[in-house]
């Protein structure tokens, strides 16, 4: 199963990744589509780079937007 997830600005494929049939859990991965992004390497220092916009978002930006998404919609 894969699916194209558009949230915001970010193009994210969702992929099923493992299903136990025991406890009834799913595990999903999300990853980039790599038609619009892709990491590169700049004077030593990792950017998500965005095809589409033409800009560079720094790895440590990258991840606290991440983990920000993932708390923000983590079940209470």
């Amino acid at each position: 199963m894969t699916e194209i997830l558009e949230t915001g600005k970010v193009d994210w494929i969702r992929k099923l990744a493992s299903r136990d049939g025991n406890s009834k859990e799913i595990v999903l991965s999300l990853e980039l589509d790599s038609q619009r992004y892709e990491w590169r390497e700049v004077n030593w220092e990792s950017f998500l780079y965005d095809k589409l916009e033409d800009i560079y978002l720094p790895e440590a930006v990258y991840l606290d937007l991440l983990s920000r998404l993932i708390r923000k919609n983590m079940p209470s």
